[in-house]
Formats: C-alpha cells, structure tokens, sequence
C-alpha cells in the first residue's frame, strides 16, 4: 500500500516536526520516504514491491503511488509534474489504480486519484496551510489542525454507511470526488477540478449479443492493459462470477497468475475457486488469516469510518497476501460496473419502474434507517443537518444525465462501490499492488452505453462467461448464498441436481459445506454475535456516555443492544450494518471527544 501526507507550510520547524512525528504506516513492514522543498514536505510509507516514483528539483516535487495510465503507457512522477505545468494545469484521466501529488515552485498543489476515486485521497486547508494525506488520522499532527466533530459528515455516514458530499467525521476535512483533481493554491481556497465523466451512451441501439461483444472487447483490452502477458501477476481468485471471468482472460491471452482464496478448505469460495484454478492450470493457494486483534479499531482510526464497518475490508488479511507477486488482480467493484447491484435493487416490481426512491431505501438499508435516525439525533445538535443531507443527496442524483436506470448506475459508481467493496483495495496493497482492470476508461465507458435491460441480472456478464469460458461456467459458482450451481450446468450435474432435490437437500451445496463450520467467509468474519464483535460491543458499551450530547439514549440503546444481547437479523451482513456504524462511532468518540 501506499500511506501517505503532504504538507504545504510556510514554517520550516513546523512542518519538519510534522512529517518526522507523522505515523506513516498502519501495519508493520512498510519502507518509509520522504521528500522536502522550501515550503513543502511529503511522507509516506509502502510496501517494498510498490510501484512508487517521485520527481524533485527546480524548487517542486511529485510522487506518484500505483500505476498510473494514460494513452501512451505508464506515467511517472516527472510526468505527472509536467502534465501539472501545461496550460489546463491538470493531467489527462488516468487509468489503473492509483494517486499522486505534484507540488510546484510556486506552492501550488495538485493532487489525483483513479478514475473511481477509489484510492483514498483526504485534504483540509488552513491559509497558507495545506494538508492532504491517504486518512484523515494523519490530519490530527499539525498544530493548527483541530479535530472538531462535522455533524453533516455523520449524519451521511449514519444513512448509508459511507461518506455523502466528500464530508467525513472532521470539520473541514473532505475525501476527494471521484473524477476530480484537487487544485490549491497558498492563500487560496481548495478547488476539486473535474477531470472525467462518463459520455453519453453509444450502444442502445445494438441487440444483446453486440452488447455481450462490446463488453467482450473492453474488459479484454482493460486486463491485457493492466495485466499484461508476461509480467507476473497473482490473482484474488474467489468462487464468484467476477474473478472466473478475469481468470479466464488472463488465461486467454496467454497469461498465468498464482491464484488465492482467503477462507477454510470447506468455504463456498474455496471449493469454486479449487475448481477454476484447476481447469486453467493455475497455482493455487488456500489461506485463512490468522485472528489479528484489534484489526476493526484500526479501520474505524484510518478509514474514520468513511467506507462503514460491513465488510471485512481486507484489513485482517496482509500477512495471507504476502509472498504474491507484487501486483494482484483482483474483481472488486466489477459487479457493480457491469449490472449485478445499482439497477436490480433500484427496479421496482410494483410500480415497474426504476426510482431514486427504491434505490435510497435499498442504500439506507446498510446504514441506520430513516425513521430511526430522524429519533436517534438530538436537534439542539444536528439542527436541520439531516434534511440538508437528504436534500444534496437528491440534488446530485438529479444532476445525472440520462434515462432513470443511467442515472441510477452513474450516481451509485461514483458513491456505493468505491467506499463499499472499492476500499479494500487500499489494504490489500499493503502486501501486493492491486490491479483493477474495472478501472479504465474504454471499459467504463462501454458499460455506460449498455441499456439496463442487458446489465440487470449481470445478465451481459453471464452470457460473457457461458460463452467464452464454457467450462468455467460448468463449474459450481458462489452466489453470497446457499445456491452453489453452476451458471451453465452439464447435462450430468442436472441430473445429479435433480436426485438432490428429490431427496430434499439444498440444491449444488456439497454435503460437507452444510455442517459446520458457516461456509461463507464474510458470514463467519461479520457475526456480530462472534468472539471479536462482542469484545468490540463490550469496549463500546463503555463508551457509551460520550455519545449522549448527540443522541437520545434510549433511540441508541433500541438501535445498539448492550454486549450480552443476541442480534439475530433476517440478513447477517446487512441487517446489522448500522449497528456497526453506531458502535464504531462509539469507539471513535472515545478518541475524538465531541
């Protein structure tokens, strides 16, 4: 991974007790740099196979974390600081995951992100002052810094489990826009530039199987890009949809890639996963990390609690991902991109159309639910801050162009995936670089011009699959459910199906994954009623007095049950999302009083 701050002050001492104090490295094990102008310092720590360049001299300075892409290959440091001194003042979109900085001698300050803002990229400003670092944990160093509670920063968290607007827990403090270059200048304030957008769709007119086609082509030419034949590469290989499907394109174009599955021999992910990497002769490895305390107080301190607490992150899994090649492959926000989440959940049956309503409700299901947090905030507190939140919501959602479906999946590409399954790419590159073939241009922009009717269902996505990868597609495929068939079954496994059924069993789950233990990783790392959770509540409940200046207690106690209680909801993952929003700023409080 790549950690990182830079600071922009006038006073010398100041700033070099700053960066030399910072804490650059979450985990242990990262290689620790730094680089100094008259005015300017930037600090960061990364694993040692990260791809990192930095450029100095003429009074400025630049560095770049990741891979960086633009219509001639790869760009570096030096270029990123030159692309900074042309006449628009901003480089070019860039694709691959990645961010960099370039400081002029001027002091002028221009900071970048991937295409999906899914590298994390914070900033805060003061006069002459500027900060802007990979967490906002990194903020708190500077004397003229202060860590003052943003009451809009947490009522977004609270509804969806994410940040709303670019504003986090801390006044001031903004996580920089998708598409957006910041821009700052000594004195002035801190401008987000747009950089890129998605154009108009261009493949309504085609029937599905051009769609199927033109997918084809992008997300072949987004891996053969970003993960070229002949450079090693490794592969988060899971039972799903998502990474079969780039498996087979690096097997295709004549790649290999040493494959792992995070989870126990028993797993739905495993077993899929054993599977694929065998038909394609790829080495496969099979790790379950090890128990790692304190891995969710050090997410809620890093990420401050910017991307929720659902998922497990990947936070716990550095040392199962090390010895890797130094760049990894991996599917995340894929399903997102090609239809497997924005337009299903923002469809309707009842009314038979796609909304922003339904879609809302669909997202405020991972965070505290409307009515309950309309209860939960004391008004002499947030005053109007929950309806203003709501009424930006709905304002940005509106200013997407397109038919309803487009503005759904526009909107939620540029919010839900990049905080939700996006920010796990930044720990995973703690150990190997993650390449994210989602994030280019062409590709993005195909699946822009796709009509919903092909994406919903990961329609487009399967028949890709099927057709391309028909053995693949034989294969048992995890679905985040006890459904373990295969999208395209041979004739022989219908009939195997077909006695299960008769005899009463859950279709294409193997008999030994229907005892215990829980086959489905993410169920068995986000049981709140678990060793781990229950200690992270037990901690909570002692922190639960600092919260009472910004919430009703007995609201709270209703929506965050004491330690000892079992929670036991219809959906493990989601149904108890918000009550991990609600004990992670419990455990927040305890660090930053209100």
């Amino acid at each position: 991974m790549a950690s990182f701050v830079a600071l922009v002050d006038p006073d010398p001492v100041r700033r070099a007790r700053f960066v030399e104090a910072a804490e650059l490295a979450p985990i242990p094990g990262l290689a620790a740099r730094r680089l100094s102008t008259a005015t300017a310092s930037v600090g960061w720590a990364a694993a040692p196979g990260a791809p990192v360049s930095e450029s100095g001299g003429g009074d400025g300075l630049g560095v770049l974390w990741g891979d960086a892409l633009d219509a001639n290959g790869r760009l570096d440091a030096k270029g990123l600081r030159q692309a900074c001194a042309g006449p628009d003042g901003l480089p070019p979109p860039l694709d691959g995951y990645h961010a960099g900085i370039s400081i002029g001698p001027q002091g002028r300050v221009v900071a970048v992100a991937d295409l999906l803002g899914l590298f994390p990229v914070y900033y805060w400003t003061a006069g002459d002052v500027l900060l802007v670092a990979s967490s906002p944990a990194l903020f708190r160093g500077h004397p003229s810094f202060r860590a003052d509670l943003d009451t809009a920063g947490l009522v977004g968290v609270l509804l969806f489990a994410h940040l709303v607007g670019g504003r986090t827990l801390l006044t001031g403090v903004r996580r920089l826009a998708a598409g957006h270059a910041l821009d700052w200048r000594p004195g002035g304030p801190a401008r987000e530039r747009a950089t890129w957008t998605l154009p108009p769709s261009t493949h309504f007119h085609l029937p599905f199987e051009a769609h199927v086609d033109v997918l084809d082509d992008a997300v072949t030419a987004a891996v053969a890009r970003q993960a070229p034949p002949g450079h090693p590469v490794g592969l988060l290989l899971s039972g799903g949809l998502d990474s079969r499907l780039l498996a087979g394109l690096i097997a295709r174009q004549g790649g290999r890639a040493a494959c792992l599955t995070l989870g126990l021999p028993t797993d739905f992910d495993v077993v899929g996963a054993r599977r694929v990497a065998r038909v394609l002769r790829f080495p496969h490895a099979v790790r379950e990390p090890p128990a790692v305390p304190g891995v969710i107080e050090a997410r809620i301190r890093w990420e401050a609690l910017g991307c929720g607490l659902a998922g497990s992150g990947f936070w716990e899994a550095s040392s199962a991902l090390r010895g890797l090649p130094d760049h990894v492959v991996t599917g995340l926000v894929l399903d997102s991109a090609l239809g497997g989440y924005p337009i299903d959940q923002a469809y309707s049956p009842a009314t038979r159309t796609v909304s922003f309503e339904t879609y809302f409700d669909v997202i405020n299901a991972w965070g505290v639910s409307l009515p309950t947090l309309g209860r939960l905030l004391r008004p002499e507190r947030f005053g109007e801050a929950l309806a203003d939140v709501l009424a930006g919501v709905r304002a940005d959602y509106d200013g997407e162009g397109g038919n309803e479906a487009l503005k759904v999946w526009r909107y939620h590409m540029r919010h839900r995936p990049r905080f939700h399954v996006g920010s796990r790419a930044w720990p995973i590159a703690f150990s190997s670089w993650p390449v994210l073939p989602i994030l280019d241009r062409r590709l993005l922009e195909t699946v822009a011009g796709i009509p919903a009717a092909s994406l919903a269902g990961r329609r487009a996505e399967t028949e890709l699959v099927a057709t391309r990868f028909p053995a693949l597609a034989a294969l048992p495929l995890d679905r985040n459910s006890f459904d373990f068939s295969p999208l395209r079954p041979r004739l022989r496994t219908q009939l195997r199906r077909a006695v299960v059924d008769a005899l009463g069993r859950v279709p294409g789950v193997p008999a030994f994954t229907r005892a215990r233990p829980e086959p489905r990783r993410y169920v068995r790392l986000m049981d709140v009623n678990g060793p781990m959770w229950r200690e992270l509540r037990r901690e909570a409940e002692r922190c639960r007095e600092l919260a009472t200046e910004l919430f009703r207690p007995d609201v709270l106690a209703e929506a965050l049950p004491g330690p000892d209680v079992a929670v036991r909801p219809a959906d493990p993952i989601i149904g108890t999302s918000g009550m991990k929003l609600l004990l992670g700023v419990l455990l927040w409080l305890r660090d930053h009083r209100p």
